[in-house]
């Protein structure tokens, strides 16, 4: 790995947090890292951000985020500009504690999260952001559960994944053989 390394993505990991610590102790120059949500703990962020003096960026892979994670992240990394957690389930209390702990904070990606936590009190403390994406799937329409799958489905007009899966496998097989 090079020591100028300024950004990586590390989307899933089977990495220990020591190994990461100690791999991260070799890149004094890292500005920002895209990680699984295990490695989102208070050691692992405190060490990132005590042998990383630039590091700025955070892009977190998770499938929920509580006020409990906001604050790991806000206590061990309290100089990040730029703050992504895409496709999570997200508290209300979360993004709050991001907006009132993270002051250096200007751009904060909370798009696809499943909850719809943005109220006119969230919208105001965002104001103050250069950019806040926050599009909920709730937003977007109401939810459709498909009965095979369970899965959420925002058009009506176009059928689920699953139900697309099946179609294309039936055509595959060729025409039915009915008797």
């Amino acid at each position: 790995m090079s020591p100028n390394l300024h950004y990586f993505s590390f989307p899933t990991t089977c990495m220990a947090s020591d190994e990461f610590c100690e791999v991260i102790s070799k890149l004094q120059s890292l500005k920002g890292m895209a990680v699984d949500e295990s490695l989102v703990n208070y050691d692992v962020l405190l060490h990132v951000h005590q042998c990383c003096p630039d590091f700025l960026e955070l892009k977190v892979f998770a499938l929920y985020v509580d006020e409990d994670m906001a604050s790991i992240i806000c206590e061990s990394l309290p100089r990040l500009k730029k703050l992504e957690i895409p496709n999570s389930d997200m508290s209300c209390a979360a993004i709050v504690k991001f907006l009132d702990c993270l002051e250096e904070l200007e751009y904060l990606d909370i798009s696809g999260y499943e909850t719809s936590a943005i109220s006119s009190s969230v919208l105001h403390k965002a104001s103050r952001l250069k950019a806040f994406i926050w599009n909920s799937k709730f937003e977007l329409g109401e939810f459709v559960d498909c009965s095979n799958c369970g899965e959420h489905n925002i058009n009506t007009q176009e059928p689920c994944k699953c139900t697309m899966d099946n179609k294309v496998m039936d055509w595959l097989a060729g025409p039915s053989q009915t008797a």
